[in-house]
């Protein structure tokens, strides 16, 4: 019997997908600071009050990409870090994929925003 790669096991076992919503509160302070590292910009890179218990994260990786049965050829996802807004900050424009910078949708009923700046690159722990 093969072995699943990482990625499968997230998405098979796990029900990681794209698109699948959760809280960073289940992840460990030292990943989420290591996460941090993968963003572009590196004056960003210490912005842990993006990583804060209530940031939401949302998978942005394809389910192809995320089910790849070989570690070597894909083995990362990209998650988004997303910020609870207050209602008079939501813009019209920044819904519905309007802007290329900035996406601002609801989540339980909450608003949130995502930025492209707070894209990060997770790797697979083997």
């Amino acid at each position: 019997m093969t072995e699943l790669s990482c990625g499968q096991q997230l998405f098979h076992n796990k029900k990681l997908e794209q698109a699948s919503c959760f809280f960073i509160d289940l992840i460990e302070q030292s990943d989420r600071i290591e996460w941090l590292d993968s963003l572009p910009k590196k004056d960003l890179r210490t912005k842990t009050q993006k990583t804060k218990n209530g940031t939401l994260c949302v998978v942005l990786s394809q389910n192809c990409d995320i089910a790849c049965n070989q570690d070597n050829l894909d083995d990362c996802i990209e998650i988004a870090f997303c910020q609870k807004i207050k209602p008079k900050q939501v813009f019209h424009g920044n819904q519905f994929t309007k802007s290329v910078r900035k996406f601002q949708f609801k989540f339980q009923d909450l608003d949130y925003e995502a930025s492209v700046d707070y894209i990060v690159t997770v790797k697979n722990k083997s």
